[in-house]
């Protein structure tokens, strides 16, 4: 017997049981505990290596250039436009409306993940925004994940 939760033996290529793997695949994706999966690998789909998958349907899903803020980044923040609020999405933390602000800001719901888009829409994570590291001198930005590889 394979030690390990369903996932693991997935991730290492040792399920032996076909429709564990079928239901990874086809549902993996990105979701928080304020949304539902906003980005994943619909069945049917092109699956992509380390891809998350693309933005689910009802939602928007854009990366928000780390020094500038503004959508449409290659790399940044992954955020969800709340100009077409989607039914899967928090209306705020109970009880903390600075942490909601913070979260909801300049018309985005702000996940702090850090991915990047390839030209077919594909999202792959990378980190989280507060590993990010800035260059004071030069004014670029750097994952430290990227950094360390």
């Amino acid at each position: 017997m394979t030690s390990g939760s369903a996932t693991e033996r997935f991730r290492a290529g040792r399920t032996s049981c076909s429709s564990t793997r079928e239901w990874q695949v086809t549902s993996w994706g990105s979701g928080r505990t304020e949304t539902v999966v906003q980005v994943s690998n619909r069945p049917g789909r092109l699956l992509k290596a380390h891809s998350m998958g693309r933005p689910s349907p009802g939602y928007q899903v854009e990366l928000l250039d780390p020094a500038t803020g503004e959508a449409g980044a290659a790399e940044g923040e992954i955020a969800v436009d709340l100009s077409a609020r989607p039914v899967g999405l928090m209306t705020g933390y109970h009880g903390h409306e600075e942490r909601t602000a913070e979260a909801m800001a300049g018309g985005f719901h702000r996940t702090g993940d850090i991915g990047s888009r390839d030209d077919d829409g594909y999202i792959t994570y990378v980190g989280r925004s507060d590993d990010v590291l800035k260059a004071s001198r030069s004014g670029g930005t750097a994952f430290r994940s990227r950094i360390a590889a």
